[in-house]
Parts: structure tokens; sequence; C-alpha cells
């Protein structure tokens, strides 16, 4: 198990959660309160080895979103001939990004590790 890239992961995911409490404050509650449960548990996840198998379901699942959300958005980002995206997206699409990445680093290193014979 790799501490770094999973406090990378919950680094990541406080930043999403601040950033949705920042676009809408009073809806984005909600999300915002499972992404800061996310980062603890990918924060503490290096001590608590029993959480591993659900930390890898739960960071497979978050890649699988991000990227059919990224994919989306660079699909309407493409509508109409050119490709415009506004600049009040391009932030939340580069943090979608990086925790597309950090996920799929977070589940490979959750992984179980292969034992030398």
């Amino acid at each position: 198990m790799k501490p770094a890239i999973l406090w990378l992961h919950a680094s990541a995911c406080a930043a999403f959660a601040v950033l949705v409490l920042r676009v809408d404050p009073a809806e984005g509650r909600g999300l915002a309160v499972a992404f800061i449960g996310l980062a603890l548990c990918f924060a503490i996840a290096p001590w608590r080895l029993s959480w591993a198998p659900l930390l890898r379901v739960l960071a497979w699942l978050q890649v699988g979103l991000l990227a059919a959300g990224v994919l989306l958005l660079l699909l309407a980002a493409t509508i109409g001939g050119g490709f415009n995206l506004s600049p009040e997206l391009q932030t939340p699409a580069w943090l979608a990004g990086v925790m597309l990445f950090s996920s799929a680093l977070s589940a490979w290193a959750l992984s179980p590790s292969k034992s030398a014979e």
C-alpha cells in the first residue's frame, strides 16, 4: 500500500468538496459531506487495512463515474463544431481529471500485493 498516493487522492476529494461548496453552498452540502467522508477514509486507509477492499471498489467506481462525466463534458464542449469550454467549467474539469488519475492510482495502491515466491 502506498500512503502518499492515498493521501493525494484524499486531498483531491477534499478539494472537490470545497469546490462544490463554493459553487452552490445550499444544494452542495450533501455532496461535499460525501467527498469529505471519502477524503477521510482514504487518508486513514494506510492504518486500516481491513478497509482496503471497500475503498478499492469505491476508487474504481469513482474512476468510472468521473470518466463518464469528463467524456460527457468534453462531448458537450465540442457541440457546434469547435471546442468551447467556459471559464467557469475549466477548474472543475481539471479537478475531475486529477481525481480520475488519483482514483485509478488509489485503486492500484489498494490492490493486494503479490508475495514474492
